[in-house]
């Protein structure tokens, strides 16, 4: 009997070492070394810890994905660094073995982001660190290579590298650099649309001056000739046919829209012309403004065009908009069109 229970006690305490092994190799496993690591704490082989605050010099390590990594040590007082390069080299990490240098380094995963090393009976540990910048790792990645390259014994050369507040600093020139051009750019895209405002205006006053000169110039005949002709359309059996269906809401088919064209174009000869030099219409917009010109009410001109009131009204106010670039109702338009 003690022997069935030894024997179940030793496979007991085997299954737990494995699971042990297996959990902790799974731990490895998902650990990433690639980052900065910085030294933190010093065991010494007498007993002597030494933790390194700000302050102090600290050794400071950049894993790269390549396996190769660069060490420096580092002084830091909140503003200024200084960078001692101290060594590049490749390094190769598994779940049992860390090779640094070709060094054979015993290791210990405390946590995702906590390990120790042993060296020379000093036990190192270090904590990674995900403040650094990824231009100041490059930086610093940069020193090291370019230290050491300099001399073939490793010589530990000092360098100041950027400190914290130039580069704050630069950081804040380069927001207010950023600022400046937006608003050097804002600026530009609003003269740029004043200009083009102003040009605009006086175009369209242009067009009205040479639209009134070509009106006082008429001589009186002509003048009671068009006066006639808007007379005789409003009494003709075409205007009569297109009042029924502009009553009875139903839509213009494309030959009588023609025929409207055809009819204002002889009773106003300017009207087309000048409109369409104003502003490029739609043709929804173009058959809205004929309808104002023959009279047609809101009401009616919702009716045929098959429109909300309120959407032909806000046509109208819009088309006023583009056309004199202010503010204007939808009557303000209904008066322009009928003294073209």
């Amino acid at each position: 009997m003690k022997k069935h229970v030894s024997i179940c006690i030793f496979f007991l305490c085997i299954l737990a070492l494995t699971v042990c092994g297996r959990e902790e190799k799974t731990a490895q496993k998902g650990f990433d070394i690639v980052g900065v690591w910085q030294l933190i704490r010093t065991d010494h082989p007498d007993g002597t810890v030494i933790h390194y605050d700000k302050g102090r010099y600290t050794r400071c390590k950049i894993y790269c994905a390549d396996s190769t990594y660069y060490s420096v040590e580092m002084f830091s007082d909140g503003k200024d660094i200084v960078i001692r390069p101290h060594e590049m080299a490749r390094y190769t990490l598994n779940d049992s073995v860390y090779i640094e240098n070709g060094r054979l380094t015993p290791f210990e995963i405390k946590d995702d982001s906590t390990m120790t090393t042993v060296w020379q009976d000093y036990i190192e540990t270090v904590r990674k660190v995900n403040s650094m910048s990824e231009t100041r790792k490059q930086e610093i990645c940069d020193m090291v290579r370019v230290a050491l390259s300099d001399s073939n014994d490793s010589t530990r050369i000092s360098r100041y590298i950027t400190s914290t507040s130039e580069r704050e600093l630069r950081t804040a020139n380069h927001h207010m650099l950023y600022i400046i051009i937006i608003l050097l750019l804002t600026s530009a895209i609003a003269l740029l649309y004043f200009l083009n405002t102003l040009k605009g205006k006086r175009k369209l006053e242009r067009q009205l001056h040479e639209l009134e000169e070509i009106r006082n110039l008429r001589s009186q005949p002509v003048l009671n000739a068009l006066k006639e002709a808007e007379a005789e359309f409003f009494q003709s059996a075409l205007y009569q046919d297109l009042r029924k269906k502009i009553i009875s809401g139903s839509n213009l088919s494309q030959k009588e829209w023609k025929a409207l064209e055809q009819k204002l174009k002889e009773v106003y000869p300017d009207f087309s012309t000048a409109l369409c030099q104003m502003y490029n219409l739609s043709e929804t917009e173009y058959q809205v403004c004929l309808l104002i010109k023959i009279h047609a009410t809101p009401t009616e001109i919702a009716g045929v065009m098959k429109r909300e009131s309120s959407t032909i009204s806000s046509m109208r106010g819009r088309m006023f908009r583009k056309v004199f670039n202010k503010k204007g109702s939808a009557k303000d338009w209904d008066e322009f069109i009928l003294s073209l």
